[in-house]
């Protein structure tokens, strides 16, 4: 992994990682842990995974759940997919549709802003934005996903059809 100019704290430890893991249910993708075992940032945007104050831990909780609840919320605005066949005649069955699918959405875990790594489908996954139902890749991994949050990379040199797709959110772009 290529180290960027990112400031932060000293990265986590292995035991730090296993109790964030536990607090929040998740499980990091490697290239995540490589990540933050070398360098936690903690400046704004970013989430604080060391601070465990009950302020923090409500706020990353609350981001975790962010692009589950918009969906819940709003799946009625979901820009329908072709590939799914004929669109139903109603925004009820619309929703209705969109939360059987949500049956197979990975949890995501947010990494800056609405920037968020699905976890489970690989060491190194891509990077997705998140934001109300309007769903991006921001990067094909995490290196490619920090060249662009910070400039190194434009968005346009994505190369779209060399991303892992993930279950449920890739349908949803």
């Amino acid at each position: 992994m290529k180290t960027y100019l990112l400031q932060g704290e000293k990265g986590l430890s292995d035991e730090e990682i296993r109790e964030i893991e536990e607090r929040y249910e998740i499980v990091f993708p490697e290239a995540l842990k490589i990540f933050y075992k070398k360098l936690l940032p903690v400046s704004e945007g970013f989430i604080n995974w060391r601070d465990a104050s009950s302020e923090n831990v409500a706020y990353i909780k609350s981001s975790i759940a962010y692009p589950i609840e918009e969906f819940k919320e709003n799946a009625q605005d979901v820009y329908w997919n072709d590939k799914w066949g004929e669109e139903p005649a109603t925004a009820d069955m619309i929703k209705d549709f969109v939360l059987r699918k949500m049956v197979d959405a990975p949890k995501l875990i947010p990494i800056y802003s609405h920037r968020y790594m699905p976890m489970g489908v690989s060491d190194n996954p891509p990077v997705i934005s998140v934001y109300g139902v309007d769903v991006i890749y921001y990067g094909k991994d995490l290196d490619e996903y920090i060249q662009i949050e910070f400039g190194e990379k434009n968005p346009s040199e994505i190369d779209y059809s060399n991303i892992q797709k993930i279950p449920f959110w890739s349908e949803m772009m």
